[in-house]
């Protein structure tokens, strides 16, 4: 059989006719999520793209509650601080998009995404950033990651209202589906 399909294809190569390539783009999603609602809008994404998953997880846990974790991110944001992460992804440079999920906090990316940044290189990736918000303003939510990966390209924007995300799936399907991920294939 392997013969076969070996004499097969040199046949089809040598009358010029090849079979046509559907490379889907090799996608990841990552995502930091303090109380569960950016790990289900990045489970909807990873599902519907066909995406490897990687969670951001701070090497000493924030308080389960909102309250508690407050004054805590707001002194890591005013101490430009650099939470440290759990564990290393692997292989981002096999990747050629990555959606990137935060929640907002004071309208800002938390500080362990600026750690994210710093310790990997985003050139050439096609990056699309998703948030989950509550009452902080979503248009500051975007600014920083162009600045900290100037050599990326952001393709998409996401962001979902964190009382709105149970009702959300198919709003982040049709979403994730607009992006025709196919065209960004092997680019990097």
């Amino acid at each position: 059989m392997k013969k076969f399909a070996l004499v097969l294809a040199v046949l089809l190569s040598a009358f010029g006719v090849a079979a046509e390539s559907k490379k889907s783009p090799s996608v990841l999603v990552v995502y930091f999520s303090h109380r569960g609602s950016t790990k289900t809008v990045g489970n909807w994404i990873a599902d519907c793209a066909d995406a490897d998953i990687f969670e951001i997880e701070p090497q000493k846990a924030y308080p389960s509650t909102y309250e508690e974790t407050l004054p805590i991110a707001r002194s890591e944001q005013d101490e430009t601080m650099r939470p440290l992460i759990k564990k290393r992804l692997q292989n981002l440079e096999s990747y050629d998009v990555v959606f990137i999920g935060y929640p907002l906090w004071f309208g800002k990316m938390p500080m362990i995404l600026y750690t994210f940044f710093d310790e990997y290189d985003f050139s050439g990736k096609k990056i699309v950033p998703f948030v989950t918000y509550g009452g902080s303003p979503v248009a500051r939510g975007w600014d920083e990651i162009p600045q900290l990966e100037p050599e990326a390209q952001i393709i998409g924007k996401l962001a979902v209202k964190n009382g709105k995300v149970k009702k959300s799936k198919s709003t982040v399907e049709k979403f994730v589906k607009s992006l025709n991920l196919k065209d960004f294939a092997n680019q990097n």
